[in-house]
């Protein structure tokens, strides 16, 4: 209950369910920030699975 009043206080939408475009947002901010901490192919591919598992699990507790 802390965390989602220190979220409203801070401008941090706290519905149950994420705005699709905040998630949107985390992805593609995600996914330019690994591009640019792994060089490795495969690293990002894994990086980037790992980032959707958590969108993911985002989506299914709302």
């Amino acid at each position: 209950m802390a965390l989602a009043s220190t979220g409203a206080a801070g401008g941090v939408p706290t519905s149950p369910t994420p705005p699709t475009q905040l998630l949107t947002d985390m992805l593609l901010d995600g996914l330019e920030g690994m591009k640019a901490r792994i060089s490795d192919p495969e690293g990002q591919r894994q990086t980037a699975a790992a980032l959707v598992k958590v969108i993911d699990l985002a989506l299914k507790a709302g």
